[in-house]
């Protein structure tokens, strides 16, 4: 795997790499999408957007974000129908 990163994501959390993986790397492997050669890259991170209805606010739903195996990541105080998601378990996949 490249040594340097060409895109790093929550604070560093995620990095994207160029070319193929060593596998002996730690940490998990996702692969990363781009809809056409040289465009913007599509990284799997495990967030999920929501938005619910005008005057529906995520606050009043998180009883149903959680039964649907999520949890609120971030709130978005400008739209308060909206937050960022991710899955209870931790995993990527899973979101």
């Amino acid at each position: 795997m490249a040594t340097k990163a060409i895109l790093r994501l929550n604070d560093g959390a995620i990095a994207v790499f160029s070319g193929e993986p060593n596998q002996s790397e730690r940490g998990i492997l996702s692969p990363v999408y781009t809809l056409e050669s040289n465009g913007s890259v599509a990284v799997p991170t495990g967030l999920v957007f929501i938005r619910f209805a005008e005057g529906v606010d995520i606050e009043s739903q998180h009883e149903a974000i959680n039964r649907a195996g999520y949890k609120v990541a971030q709130s978005l105080s400008y739209a308060p129908h909206t937050a960022w998601l991710h899955a209870q378990s931790g995993n990527i996949v899973d979101a």
